[in-house]
């Protein structure tokens, strides 16, 4: 079967996710006789001239990747768009990305894991095929379509009384910066400044509220409480499409 061809069936025998099937695919691919390679020349700030696909997924690795060169990459892949190896190619490099997303809400999702791989899959896809290549950062669109996708799923399906990883989900760099989504719910006006410092100090530093009550002057049930609470408005602004998780509106 065509490597292409697997992105036709989100499921095998053998219960593997959507997620596996892709990689799969992206394997097959990268493997074939005549592999895909992607034109980079041009694209700014980049010296690696390497387009084969097994080069551009450990250079889209990179933390510090400029986000000019992350945009120029996915719009040199949008361009392909009619080809559907190159949606395979882009499912095979946005792996990480979805791969965290779905493992990071499936901490908290009631369903089966593999239903939560199809969600965020699905939610990239349609994300790779809307994609306008001048809106940006392009790079943090796309993986947020996945993500809020995979949040989507987790918000209906959550086990009762579990707190949704919201922060924790974003892809990590280049892919994406929780600071980012915090930064821009503070500028909206979504937390106040005391919980702003709550959720940097608990979220994104990894504090308990037990380590950070003292500085609020609260109990740590408490301030748990009010830090659910702020989480559950940025909740709703994210699903209702007021707010992104690349921090822009």
């Amino acid at each position: 079967m065509p490597p292409e061809n697997l992105l036709d069936s989100p499921g095998s025998s053998d219960s593997r996710s959507s997620l596996d099937v892709a990689d799969d695919a992206f394997t097959v691919m990268i493997q074939g006789p005549r592999p895909l390679e992607l034109n980079l020349a041009g694209i700014p700030r980049l010296r690696a001239t390497d387009g084969s696909l097994p080069a551009v997924r450990i250079l889209l690795a990179r933390p510090d990747l400029p986000g000019e060169v992350l945009d120029g990459i996915w719009g040199r892949l949008l361009g392909r768009r009619p080809a559907r190896e190159w949606t395979v190619a882009a499912v095979g490099l946005m792996m990480p990305a979805l791969r965290h997303v779905s493992r990071t809400f499936g901490l908290v999702f009631s369903g089966e894991s593999e239903d939560l791989d199809g969600e965020v899959l699905t939610g990239f896809l349609a994300g790779f095929r809307q994609a306008v290549p001048s809106e940006r950062p392009l790079g943090f669109r796309l993986a947020a379509a996945g993500y809020l996708a995979g949040l989507t799923a987790t918000v209906l399906a959550s086990r009762g009384g579990a707190e949704i990883p919201l922060f924790a989900a974003v892809p990590p760099a280049p892919w994406g910066n929780p600071r980012a989504l915090l930064d821009a719910a503070y500028r909206m006006g979504v937390v106040t400044p005391p919980e702003t410092a709550m959720l940097y100090a608990t979220r994104l530093r990894g504090q308990t509220p037990a380590q950070v009550a003292p500085r609020f002057g609260m109990p740590a049930e408490e301030l748990a409480l009010l830090r659910a609470e702020a989480e559950a408005r940025l909740v709703k602004l994210l699903l209702a499409g007021r707010i992104t998780v690349w921090g822009g509106r």
